[in-house]
């Protein structure tokens, strides 16, 4: 209605101003008879083309309101929607691996793991690499799966340990012999490479849930912040900086959880999550 009624009131404009112009077109065969009429139809020009201008630019606008309200109506409801579609986790496979790849230089730029070094990681730890996708459940009964983020999580062994903490690797640069594979123990985990398409809470949540698996086998979790928000994120789980233990997180600089104390394991990671809402 609204749009309606701006399309109208650009109709309206568009004629009160094409007719002044008119008027001021044919003002030298009127001044020949009227003479007195000169100098008022000599200054038709400028409200005549501004009339036109504003209708023009009304009827521009009613258009684009007219295009841009079903676009952004469909915006909203699919962001809103995939607050509270339900999500699915799976490991990703080989076959995965080179888009994953293409999604961190998207995301991380170039300091990530080559495929290569990725699938050896996969060679060890076959659970590497999540995969989370939200299930849009059609009216066929059919469900779409759209990726929606993905996150890593590394089994080290006790020489990946003592490699990362004294700075000989990264995230992005342990060698595969650093991850524990069959029964070798699991010193730590490293968490990594989190991004999210969309829906970034539901991203967060599946983290969050397996980390609070993780926290139930009594090993340090080990991460780094790359931005404002993971590093806001990392503080509201119980992270700290590896250097002294206590002080707040830098970006880029390796954090640590510490396995909990309390008797169930795990119940001061979920307050602290609990918290932050």
């Amino acid at each position: 209605m609204k749009n309606a009624k701006l399309a109208g009131a650009a109709a309206t404009l568009c004629v009160v101003g094409g007719t002044v112009l008119a008027l001021y077109g044919v003002s030298d065969s009127i001044t020949k008879s009227h003479p007195q009429l000169g100098h008022a139809l000599s200054m038709l020009l400028i409200p005549g083309g501004v009339l036109s201008a504003i209708g023009v630019l009304m009827y521009i606008a009613s258009f684009v309101i007219a295009v841009g309200d079903p676009i952004q109506g469909n915006l909203k409801t699919r962001l809103f929607r995939d607050r509270f579609l339900p999500i699915s986790a799976r490991c990703a496979k080989v076959s995965d691996l080179e888009k994953l790849q293409s999604l961190y230089v998207d995301q991380f730029g170039n300091d990530v793991p080559s495929v290569e070094l990725m699938k050896r990681w996969l060679n060890r730890c076959p659970t590497a690499f999540t995969l989370i996708y939200t299930e849009d459940k059609k009216s066929d009964l059919s469900v779409e799966l759209r990726l929606a983020g993905s996150f890593k999580i590394l089994p080290l062994n006790a020489a990946g340990l003592d490699a990362l903490e004294r700075g000989q690797t990264s995230g992005s640069r342990f060698d595969a012999e650093h991850l524990s594979a069959g029964d070798e123990p699991v010193a730590a985990y490293y968490v990594g490479d989190l991004f999210a398409l969309f829906a970034d809470g539901k991203v967060i949540q599946a983290l969050d849930s397996k980390c609070l698996e993780l926290a139930k086998g009594g090993v340090p979790i080990y991460a780094r912040a790359f931005t404002d928000r993971g590093r806001t994120v990392m503080e509201s789980r119980g992270f700290v900086h590896v250097a002294d233990g206590k002080s707040k997180l830098e970006l880029r600089k390796l954090s640590r959880l510490h396995p909990p104390t309390d008797p169930d394991g795990i119940s001061t990671i979920r307050k602290r999550r609990q918290n932050r809402h």
